[in-house]
């Protein structure tokens, strides 16, 4: 029988396309001949695992079928394969167009050049810590009210972190800081903001470690200190945080556990 027939036989049965009789006919086929019920049986498989999109599954027929041609290569010499002719540009159908005119030595090949090509798009890409941060910081909100003439550096504070002025921020702050000790816990928290802003994450987390256990501005400061330590690469320190934020039931929860979910 020729292959071409053959293959379109066992694609018809595979997919559900074959009137009961014939169907019943080809099994009756099948269990008389055991090379067409691997054939088969490699049929069903490999569209199986092309159609899959876990990993591991493409991984493990790649190997065997990788490991079926060395046996074979060891064997005997490799047969030239040319991939010139025409065929599909991707997918089952470039697997299966490359089985039906070369046989196993080219399945081998499309399926190894597939590989290299779709393999790391698969392979879920791990993002680096200083991505998470980047992904996850945003200044908190400015809550400092302005009160008229008299509050002129408040004033100038929230015009500058409004502006996204960070380093100008810091300046007012500094001043606020001495003008204004009843402030001291507030303002450390917006220093922190402003540092890592600007990237000074040292400084940040400096201005941010003492406020943890602050009644008011607890689960801000660890947030933010958590963010502050992954953009640092400290993961560790920084998964404590953010799970002691998952298990309190904060805001920043759902956050922080996606969080963890990617480190």
């Amino acid at each position: 029988m020729e292959k071409e027939v053959l293959f379109d036989r066992i694609d018809r049965y595979l997919q559900g396309m074959m009137e009961e009789a014939e169907r019943a006919a080809f099994e009756k086929e099948m269990e008389q001949q055991p090379t067409l019920k691997q054939e088969v049986a490699l049929h069903r498989e490999l569209a199986e695992a092309v159609g899959e999109k876990e990993v591991q599954a493409f991984e493990a027929v790649l190997n065997k079928v990788h490991e079926a041609y060395r046996s074979q290569q060891a064997a005997q010499p490799a047969p030239v394969v040319s991939m010139k002719r025409e065929a599909p540009a991707g997918g089952k159908g470039f697997l299966v167009a490359a089985w039906r005119r070369h046989g196993r030595y080219a399945l081998a090949a499309a399926v190894v050049l597939l590989a290299l090509i779709f393999l790391p798009r698969l392979i879920p890409q791990q993002p680096s810590p200083e991505a998470l941060f980047a992904a996850n910081f945003e200044p908190f909100p400015n809550q400092f009210q302005l009160r008229g003439e008299q509050d002129s550096l408040l004033n100038q504070f929230a015009a500058f972190y409004g502006q996204q002025q960070y380093s100008q921020a810091l300046q007012v702050l500094a001043q606020l800081e001495a003008a204004d000790p009843s402030l001291k816990n507030q303002l450390a928290f917006y220093r922190g903001i402003c540092e890592l802003a600007t990237g000074n994450t040292p400084a940040a987390i400096e201005a941010l470690q003492p406020l943890q256990e602050s009644p008011l501005l607890g689960e801000n400061a660890r947030w933010y200190l958590a963010l502050a330590y992954l953009k640092e690469g400290q993961t560790t320190t920084a998964s404590q945080l953010l799970n002691q934020l998952v298990q309190e039931g904060s805001t920043y929860a759902p956050k922080a556990k996606k969080i963890l979910d990617q480190l």
